[in-house]
């Protein structure tokens, strides 16, 4: 045995600190994981693309909304505001003659769940002609649902509907 006294202090300083191991990288290593973020970034622009679509097709809404808001109230404001609204969605030729109980009929066939009462009609159709008109909540609030909840596909069914065949034959 070495008779050399050494003691566990000298022992350890004489050991050599280990080096330290290289970076890891965080990198993905497999291409699964390149082709899931590829995926998942044209899945994000594809997104973006829809809404700004969306967005930009609906602008006349919220132009009619801008106007009816500015209109303060006057029913015969309000009624052009409708009328362009019902121009910019339709093509002229299913909206420019329409006038009176067809006007009305085709803007309940066209909106999601609106319906015009007597009185919130009779504002609709008259109000243009006459000199000073007042426009009450109800009528701005089903003309604001309607404006936003028109939908084009729905005046095909207005422009045609089923029962219109039947009677014709009755």
């Amino acid at each position: 045995m070495n008779e050399e006294a050494t003691s566990l202090i000298e022992l350890l300083d004489q050991l050599v600190p280990p080096q330290e191991p290289p970076p890891i990288s965080m990198a993905p290593q497999t291409a699964g994981w390149a082709v899931l973020a590829a995926a998942i970034l044209l899945g994000v622009a594809i997104a973006l693309w829809r809404w700004l679509k969306h967005y930009r097709a609906n602008a006349y809404r919220r132009a009619a909304i801008a106007a009816i808001e500015q209109a303060n109230g006057d029913a015969a404001e309000i009624a052009l505001v409708v009328r362009r609204c019902a121009l910019a969605a339709f093509p002229r030729t299913d909206v420019a003659q329409l006038t009176g109980e067809s006007w009305v009929l085709f803007l309940e066939a066209t909106g999601k769940g609106v319906e015009f009462d007597a009185a919130t009609a009779a504002t609709l159709t008259e109000a243009p002609y006459r000199q000073e008109s007042a426009a009450s909540p109800a009528f701005v609030n089903t003309v604001k649902r309607w404006i936003k909840t028109h939908k084009a596909d729905r005046a095909t069914e207005a422009r045609h509907p089923i029962s219109e065949g039947t009677e014709a034959r009755a």
